[in-house]
């Protein structure tokens, strides 16, 4: 089975949207794509930022530094502001000039991708994933999170409250 068709059997099948099926949702998608830590974050419009739903392998102390996000800060920040996915190699050296907050390398992680969450042209949130390890993600990778997203998509709403951003890419899924 892929993991479209188990996050839908397993987690998003229920009448009742629940913040623990979004926690149990990103514990699944991390364990397929073989990453340790991972956050998904919904989009308040009102406060102009992400907040934080759920999270894997975030330390309690990092916790209250990735609850709420700005748009345009940090991966998952640029992710938003941008409505494309942006990926990072390594956390630890940063070779993207100031992407990576400082709270972001205590988790000890190195590659990591945040790939924003889309539904009819509005951002809804943000996925984020790293492995321990450097990393590149793959395009193929990368359309599996974007198919992904969509059907977080669709689901966010009832999971936590969120507002909508407008897309500003057309092409988005």
């Amino acid at each position: 089975m892929d993991i479209v068709a188990e996050l839908i059997e397993n987690d998003f099948h229920k009448s009742e949207k629940k913040a623990t099926d979004l926690q149990a949702a990103l514990q699944r998608i991390l364990d397929h794509f073989d990453c340790q830590v991972g956050t998904i974050h919904g989009y308040q419009a009102a406060a102009d930022l992400l907040h934080l739903g759920a999270s894997v392998g975030i330390p309690e102390v990092i916790k209250d530094k990735v609850k709420s996000i700005a748009i345009g800060k940090g991966i998952a920040g640029i992710a938003a502001e941008r409505m494309e996915p942006v990926q990072i190699n390594s956390i630890q050296t940063d070779e993207c000039g100031g992407v990576v907050r400082p709270g972001a390398k205590m988790i000890k992680a190195e590659g990591a991708i945040a790939v924003p969450i889309i539904y009819a042209g509005q951002l809804k949130g943000v996925l984020g994933m790293a492995k321990r390890t450097p990393y590149t993600f793959s395009e193929e990778e990368v359309g599996a999170f974007q198919v992904i997203c969509a059907l977080l998509s669709t689901y966010l709403d009832g999971a936590f409250q969120v507002d909508s951003r407008p897309s500003l890419a057309l092409h988005q899924v």
